[in-house]
């Protein structure tokens, strides 16, 4: 059987087998919405508060150091909360992801069933304090003067298959992270780390527009390949901020970044099951 052939069958087995587990699928993200609203004091409020505490220190951070607010940034505690609430869900999502396997060890080996399941459950269920984000903003923009107010609203119907591509490329990297992080145990500390740098590294405290002026048309290319996170925060942007249309072009950057990521993370994922069973 050709390479093609082979990666074929697998594609078609493991969303076959992802299939029959989507009631497992269900109850997961519904425990884990459960679990995680149990343990906070303020229940579900602290999933709208989460982001706007976290815009704050951002804000102050940028305010101590350069003293005043970059321009065309209006107001930029919005323009940060924007981007904010993207990478939240991305950062916790693959910083969970590594230490999934682990965690549900017993679980694991105890009964059969399709474990890339889990990563699915965590992927889906971190959708909830990220949607609570985008209502957090979309409601604060009502009452705060944004450039949303002279663009268009209508625009904010984007959000739903930006939201499909972010998923997609999500679960993506969970499947990935998943693996690795069950086959290297000490591997969880040196991703935050890595997620702490990327940050700074994406457009979350400077517009995609200044990063393309300041490095170049070509090294931004190369910027752009490596970093899917990065056209995803800005069209975000774009759209719940600016209020302008993402263009074409970008959408299709995104939907071939999400894919390949996805079919990666797919490929990766059962060639390790195996290895990661046994390393449990």
């Amino acid at each position: 059987m050709h390479i093609d052939g082979r990666v074929e069958l697998l594609m078609i087995r493991f969303w076959t087998d992802l299939w029959k587990s989507r009631l497992l699928v269900k109850q997961l993200v519904l425990t884990r919405a459960r679990v995680s609203t149990a343990r906070m004091l303020l229940g579900w409020g602290w999933w709208i508060l989460d982001p706007v505490l976290m815009m704050l220190v951002y804000w102050g951070i940028v305010f101590g150091i350069r003293g005043d607010m970059p321009t065309g940034q209006d107001p930029f505690p919005m323009f940060l909360l924007s981007t904010l609430i993207v990478w939240k869900h991305l950062a916790s999502t693959v910083g969970r992801a590594t230490g999934i396997y682990g965690s549900q060890a017993n679980v694991i080996l105890s009964i059969p069933f399709c474990i890339s399941s889990i990563p699915l459950a965590e992927t889906i269920s971190g959708c909830i304090p990220f949607v609570c984000g985008l209502l957090t903003y979309l409601a604060v923009s009502i009452v705060v003067s944004t450039p949303l107010d002279s663009g268009s609203w209508w625009c904010c119907i984007q959000i739903v298959p930006l939201l499909a591509i972010q998923l997609a490329l999500l679960f993506g990297l969970a499947l990935t992270f998943s693996i690795i992080g069950a086959l290297v145990r000490d591997i969880g500390g040196l991703v935050q780390h890595c997620l702490h740098a990327a940050y700074f590294l994406s457009p979350g405290l400077y517009s995609l527009t200044t990063l393309q002026e300041r490095v170049g048309d070509n090294f931004f290319g190369l910027y752009i390949a490596l970093n899917p996170a990065a056209y995803l925060m800005d069209s975000y942007r774009k759209i719940m901020f600016h209020g302008q249309w993402v263009e074409t072009e970008v959408w299709g950057v995104m939907f071939i970044q999400s894919i390949v990521i996805l079919s990666m993370g797919i490929v990766v994922h059962q060639a390790g099951k195996v290895r990661v069973v046994r390393a449990l």
